[in-house]
C-alpha cells in the first residue's frame, strides 16, 4: 500500500515538472508565438521595437568617503605648498586604478593622486575597511593606510622640511684660526 502511494506522488510530481518544462518550451518555440500573435501583443505592450536600443547610464565611479584627515605638517604636491590641517579624502577608480581624491575643509577639490596598493597576504579576509595615519621614518613622508579585504591602498604626502638656518660662526673660532696662522708664518 505505502508503494502504491509512494509511487503515485512520483508519477505526479514527474508529470507537474514536464508540464512545467512543457510551457517553457511553449514560451520560446517561435513558431508557436507566431500562430499566437494576439496573446503576445497583449503579454508585451511596453515591448521596444528592434529597431532601438536602450539608452545606457553612464557609469559613475562608485567613491569611498574617508572622512576627515588631520596632517599634522606642511606638506608639498605638485610643487604647491599646503598648510597643515585637516583635509578630506575619499578613494576612488579611474581607469582600472584607485585613486584618492584631497579636498580642503570647504570640500572644494584640491587634487588628485594615484594610490600605490599592495595585496593583502593575511588570513582576515572579512576586515572592514579601515584607515591608518603615521609619518614614515625620518619623518619625511606622511602616509595614510586604507586597509581594505584584499588590499592595502596608500597615499604618501611630502611633509616640507623645515629649514634650519646655519648659524654664523663663533667669534672664538675665527681668533684661533687667525692666531695658527700667525704662529705659522
Amino acid at each position: 500500500m505505502k508503494k502504491i502511494l509512494f509511487f503515485a506522488i512520483m508519477v505526479i510530481l514527474l508529470s507537474a515538472g514536464g508540464f512545467a518544462q512543457e510551457k517553457v518550451v511553449t514560451q520560446t518555440d517561435p513558431v508557436k508565438q507566431e500562430q499566437q500573435p494576439q496573446q503576445t501583443q497583449q503579454t508585451e505592450p511596453t515591448a521596444q521595437p528592434a529597431d532601438q536600443t536602450p539608452q545606457e547610464k553612464p557609469v559613475q565611479p562608485e567613491e569611498t568617503e574617508l572622512g576627515k584627515v588631520y596632517i599634522p605638517r606642511d606638506f608639498v604636491h605638485a610643487d604647491k605648498d599646503y598648510i597643515k590641517g585637516n583635509y578630506y579624502l575619499s578613494l576612488f577608480e579611474k581607469d582600472g586604478s584607485p585613486w584618492f581624491k584631497v579636498f580642503n575643509n570647504k570640500k572644494e577639490l584640491l587634487f588628485e593622486e594615484l594610490a600605490v596598493v599592495k595585496p593583502y597576504q593575511g588570513k582576515a579576509k572579512k576586515a572592514k575597511l579601515r584607515v591608518r595615519k603615521e609619518f614614515l621614518k625620518d619623518f619625511e613622508y606622511y602616509r595614510v593606510l586604507v586597509i581594505k579585504p584584499d588590499s592595502h591602498v596608500l597615499a604618501y604626502f611630502l611633509v616640507k622640511q623645515k629649514e634650519v638656518p646655519t648659524p654664523p660662526p663663533a667669534p672664538a673660532e675665527e681668533e684661533k684660526k687667525e692666531t695658527e696662522e700667525t704662529k705659522e708664518e
